[in-house]
């Protein structure tokens, strides 16, 4: 097995490490660009919006509860 050469110091973050930060970086601005138009996509696509409601609706028995996270725009 090769020596390496220049190994990674301690503290220092790996080639691979740096790679997914920036990666995650990447995405992470992706959808906050595309965040301020999801309500446009919600209002164009109100029919898939309105049959998910319902189908929720049936899913989850009158009474309970459900923790949304992080899935909508808040506004149910």
């Amino acid at each position: 097995m090769p020596i390496l050469e220049n190994p990674v110091q301690p503290g220092e973050p790996s080639v691979l490490a740096l790679k997914d930060l920036r990666r995650t970086q990447a995405i992470g601005e992706r959808f906050d660009r595309l965040a301020g138009a999801r309500a446009d996509w919600q209002e164009k696509a109100g029919f898939y919006y309105e049959d998910q409601r319902r189908y929720l609706q049936f899913l989850v028995p009158e009474g309970l509860k459900v923790l949304e996270i992080g899935c909508t725009l808040g506004d149910q």
